[in-house]
């Protein structure tokens, strides 16, 4: 008999407080009064976005497009090779595109460099050329922060920041499932999606 293990939705890197900042929530209303406010109330007199995407990404883009669709914000959907694609977005030849991070080691500070402004692409991994001073100031004080409670404190005002200031919207995120037999203790998920066999051990039934 197997049984399905299947990671918290909750857990996450050490810093990971959902009472300390505030993300983003379903609010067609707000989309509408933000366009209201930028001046293209419903959509009326913005100009077509071209989203650049790759042919494995072609049903995620079709989907943003026809959301966006709906509050009259007309979506072309550019469909590129990857190595082109990457290219671009290095070089920052494009707007509004698609892209993943794995993180490399288990600190938020693998995340938040994406942002600093002194790793811009191509030299760097910032693809958004994100440069918010307030941000860069948070960034060097954590990395130079040995007291964890007061790095992740830094690390959550970054955080909010980039959710204020949207460089990004995050679509999804990675869920782990394993099929584990019901003999096997001891076995779980991390943040990093490791698997750690330390304290996993074999029980007779």
């Amino acid at each position: 008999m197997e049984k399905l293990q299947q990671q918290d939705l909750f857990l996450g890197l050490p810093s990971f407080d959902e009472s300390k900042v505030k993300g983003y929530d379903y609010n067609p209303e707000k989309v509408k009064e933000l366009l209201f406010l930028a001046g293209f109330p419903n959509g009326k007199g913005l100009p077509e976005i071209t989203l650049a995407t790759t042919e494995q990404y072609l049903e995620l883009a079709e989907y943003i497009q026809s959301q966006l669709t709906e509050f009259g914000i007309k979506i072309k959907i550019d469909v590129q090779k990857a190595t082109v694609l990457s290219e671009n977005i290095a070089n920052a030849k494009i707007n509004f595109f698609r892209k993943s991070w794995v993180g490399d080691y288990p600190d938020e500070e693998n995340f938040l460099s994406l942002f600093y402004s002194k790793n811009w692409s191509p030299d760097g991994f910032n693809y958004t050329h994100y440069n918010n001073p307030q941000y860069d100031i948070l960034y060097e004080k954590a990395k130079n922060e040995l007291n964890d409670s007061i790095r992740y404190s830094y690390y959550q005002q970054m955080d909010q920041l980039l959710i204020d200031n949207a460089p990004i919207v995050p679509l999804y995120y990675d869920q782990v499932v394993r099929l584990v037999h019901n003999n096997i203790q001891g076995l779980t998920s991390n943040p990093m999606n490791l698997l750690s066999l330390k304290k996993v051990k074999k029980v007779n039934q």
